[in-house]
């Protein structure tokens, strides 16, 4: 039997990953679909086609982010017809405690644009920054759960303090204004280089590198 390519491994490895957070940290409203305007109604086949959907979206994060995700305390997400919005620190939903809780309205999802990312990238910098620990820094603040992160976290900081998108992305607080970033260069990289290349050279080589998080994986814990 042929052995697979890298990119190949990397493609399987990405689908357990996305199925194994579909189980564990990907929730849906039970009445979501039902209440959500007809045009979302009608684009879904069921109440687990949104769940699938997100899955799709998420296909372009790194292995090794989303395996973070994965293994950390907070994380979760739930899909509902009200607003989009992420809560950190203690949350409840169905009666059941959360560390942090991201909620997706569907009519966001369905259109894939910052409504969506923006919550998901907070909650995955603070994931980052303190693996989700209410009152601790983020990402975002120059924080991190390793040495690595914390040395991508110094950098992030200091980029987004000079503020060369504040305004075009419409965020004024280091977690708005990174969650803006990193959603735009998952829609146009090109436009986040042209608003804030130091930002978008960050992610490129770093969070969003899968050789990136292969690197710091292999060195092991103590990195």
């Amino acid at each position: 039997m042929a052995r697979r390519r890298p990119v190949e491994r990397d493609a399987a490895e990405r689908g357990r990953l996305l199925r194994a957070l579909w189980r564990s940290k990907l929730h849906i409203d039970r009445e979501a679909l039902d209440r959500s305007p007809a045009s979302v109604r009608s684009a879904f086949d069921g109440i687990w086609a949104p769940l699938d959907h997100l899955l799709d979206l998420l296909s372009p994060l790194p292995n090794g982010l989303l395996r973070l995700w994965l293994d950390g305390q907070g994380g979760h997400v739930v899909l509902v017809c009200e607003a989009s919005g992420y809560a950190p620190g203690p949350q409840t939903w169905r009666e059941r405690p959360y560390l942090g809780l991201t909620t997706i309205a569907l009519v966001d999802l369905l259109d894939a644009g910052d409504a969506l990312w923006r919550p998901l990238l907070m909650m995955l910098d603070h994931l980052l920054g303190s693996d989700s620990a209410a009152g601790r820094p983020w990402l975002s603040d120059g924080a991190g759960v390793t040495p690595d992160l914390a040395e991508v976290g110094a950098r992030l900081s200091q980029a987004l303090s000079l503020g060369y998108g504040h305004e075009a992305l419409d965020a004024e607080d280091p977690h708005d204004y990174l969650a803006a970033c990193w959603s735009l260069y998952l829609r146009d990289p090109r436009a986040l280089n042209a608003i804030d290349p130091l930002t978008e050279r960050c992610l490129r080589n770093t969070l969003m590198s899968e050789d990136w998080w292969r690197r710091i994986e292999s060195e092991g814990p103590a990195n």
